[in-house]
């Protein structure tokens, strides 16, 4: 039986954060650290967790008004009023690492995107705190699949389609490469998405803008909202743009999992041949498929 020990064996201690820093400061430390949550303290004791999904409605709604004017000051929000504004936000999810990995797999199944792992290490009488996260997840199933298909029944060979974890006919929400990164923001957290695809004129991926874009963003930055999606993410990425990581529903879910994990990335988005966008795999949808074996 796999534990939760397991998956955070490696892993470092949780990083957190008084509940009385800024958003900007949060933002920071987000982008030092490359991730995406953090557990938000008061003397020591966790009272929540603050994700760049949190910072985005923030930055979205409360950085700028209706007309896209910038309202300096709103990243000078203490997070601690940021806690519990979405949902997964309001419950703190915590395992021992003697629990088996299988019960980690149906609250992630049904959107939950990490969890507080603890950990007693040699003689220190205070137990180790590490976050587990649905990349975590993927990356263990990923390394130990040989083993889920033969006590779970699992052919991670087969193809999405095969699956069913992908189904064609879903509705694939679109940012226009024309669209203000404000608005894109905006959409997306009117539509409950971290990230979506942004297409050109002819309908085709040509990157994705995510809520992580949002990390080690300044009060000085704001106004470059205001500007065209791919140009908001090539001013604050040196020029660049992100690939966009794509399967068709051809490809095996072991593929789509190799991507998730060397990419370090919560979705696939799934396209035509046109390279036209007909769906999404999520992490949420893998660890899904994994639990409904069970």
């Amino acid at each position: 039986m796999f534990t939760c020990g397991q998956l955070v064996f490696e892993k470092r201690d949780l990083i957190t954060i008084e509940k009385t820093a800024t958003a900007e400061q949060a933002l920071a430390k987000l982008d030092e650290h490359n991730i995406l949550s953090l557990p938000v303290t008061e003397d020591t004791q966790i009272v929540g967790i603050v994700s760049i999904y949190d910072l985005m409605a923030l930055v979205a709604f409360g950085s700028c008004n209706a007309e896209g004017q910038c309202r300096f000051g709103a990243l000078g929000t203490e997070i601690s009023s940021l806690v519990g504004l979405h949902a997964e936000g309001k419950a703190i999810w915590a395992y021992d690492c003697k629990e088996p990995v299988s019960a980690l797999l149906e609250p992630m199944s049904k959107g939950v995107h990490r969890v507080i792992v603890t950990q007693k290490s040699g003689l220190v009488c205070e137990p180790a705190r590490r976050m587990v996260t649905q990349t975590d997840v993927v990356r263990f199933m990923f390394q130990h699949k040989a083993e889920w298909n033969e006590a779970r029944n699992v052919d991670a060979s087969r193809t999405i389609e095969e699956l069913r974890v992908w189904v064609p006919g879903a509705t694939v929400r679109t940012v226009d490469e024309g669209m203000s990164a404000l608005a894109a923001f905006r959409n997306m957290e009117q539509c409950d998405h971290t990230c979506l695809p942004v297409v050109n004129a002819a309908g085709e991926v040509i990157t994705q803008l995510s809520a992580s874009d949002l990390r080690g963003l300044k009060e000085s930055e704001l106004p470059l909202l205001r500007n065209p999606v791919c140009e908001f993410m090539q001013a604050r990425r040196s020029g660049r743009l992100t690939h966009p990581v794509t399967c068709t529903p051809r490809s095996s879910l072991e593929d789509v999992m190799l991507s998730m994990v060397v990419a370090r990335i919560h979705q696939v988005w799934v396209v035509d041949e046109a390279r036209k966008p007909i769906g999404v795999v999520s992490a949420t949808d893998v660890i899904k498929c994994f639990f409904l074996s069970m």
